[in-house]
């Protein structure tokens, strides 16, 4: 009689242990679920670069205060969450020429630190205005590019994921 409580007692354990299994991958496959869905809705990606701090985060130069003239989102793909947002930005005032000379000092960088060109920041100051892409945003599968010019008071920038 001993051996049939013993033997109802194991079984029951090992139920409520693959039970408890089930529920942890579950909640698991929730839980991941639920991160892309956040990052698949504009209104939760339109924040990642809509200030200058932000921006400072990114590329390491701070741009000057500017409102959000228009936000383009692109539809993700759910799975893996990737997308490529359109920002369009209006600067307060007219861009100084310091911003312009700070990105002609990070380009004479750019080329020392990268070590692929695949991850390697681009940046091209002319006399019209700059460009700034960056496919590897903090070693992190992010990206972004910047355009301004320097007799507008408009910019674009793009961001994303891939």
């Amino acid at each position: 009689m001993k051996k049939k409580h013993v033997i109802w007692g194991c079984t029951g354990i090992g139920c409520l242990s693959i039970i408890a299994t089930c529920l942890i991958v579950l909640l698991y496959f929730w839980a991941i679920a639920d991160a892309f869905d956040y990052l698949s809705k504009p209104e939760s990606r339109r924040s990642f670069y809509d200030s200058p701090s932000k921006i400072e985060e990114a590329i390491g130069i701070r741009l000057p205060d500017f409102s959000i003239k228009e936000y383009r989102p692109q539809d993700t793909l759910h799975f893996t969450g990737d997308f490529a947002d359109t920002l369009i930005i209006e600067f307060h005032e007219k861009l100084p020429e310091d911003l312009f000379c700070n990105f002609e000092l990070k380009a004479g960088t750019i080329g020392k630190t990268a070590q692929e060109d695949f991850l390697r920041p681009n940046l091209s100051v002319d006399s019209v205005g700059l460009r700034y892409s960056n496919p590897y945003v903090g070693g992190h599968e992010e990206f972004i590019d910047i355009t301004l010019w320097r007799d507008s008071l408009n910019g674009v920038i793009v961001y994303g994921k891939w």
